[in-house]
């Protein structure tokens, strides 16, 4: 049985908050955009999409 860290989950509207505040006309926040979405819409774990 494993106790400890429970795990923190945003809820849908606020991501898509944040989502809605990255300028796509900048090269670096329009990278990170599609980092985020991309997490958001798999549900892969960081280390996951980090290892692509």
């Amino acid at each position: 049985m494993r106790f400890g860290k429970t795990n923190n989950y945003f809820s849908i509207e606020a991501i898509e908050a944040v989502l809605k505040t990255i300028n796509l006309a900048d090269s670096i926040e329009r990278k990170h955009y599609v980092i985020l979405s991309l997490l958001y819409e798999t549900g892969a774990r960081v280390n996951e999409i980090t290892n692509v």
